[in-house]
């Protein structure tokens, strides 16, 4: 989809592979339960869908930005964790998946608009 009020997640590319998150020491099942967590907090139908198709990649290639050396599951599993403290940012984290999907799939589509999310969170120290 082009659309002019929307930018294409790949001028991103290789904008953030320097940047790290906090690195996640966890199962595929515990990704999983966190995800699935998430979900279950959700309201948009469009935002679960995309949060779905995320889940059922967990540690695959296509949630993998080879670009940017990000996967998807692992930000979509440090929002769902931060949400532990601000539940506010399930909107935002609603808004970014229901792009993804209406947007772009890619791998980029899925990291990037989650990437940016997350480094906007308070208190957050991104390398």
């Amino acid at each position: 989809m082009n659309h002019p009020l929307f930018q294409d997640v790949h001028v991103y590319d290789y904008a953030y592979s320097s940047l790290q998150h906090e690195q996640l020491i966890m199962s595929p099942q515990d990704k999983e339960r966190w995800i699935v967590r998430l979900i279950q907090r959700m309201h948009n139908p469009l935002s679960i869908q995309g949060a779905h198709i995320i889940l059922a990649n967990i540690g695959n290639m296509a949630n993998y930005d080879s670009t940017n050396h990000k996967y998807a599951d692992d930000i979509l599993v440090l929002l769902s964790m931060h949400m532990d403290k601000d539940a506010d940012l399930l909107p935002l984290v609603e808004e970014q998946l229901q792009d993804m999907l209406q947007l772009g799939q890619c791998a980029q589509g899925r990291t990037t608009r989650l990437w940016q999310l997350y480094v906007s969170l308070p208190k957050n120290e991104n390398k």
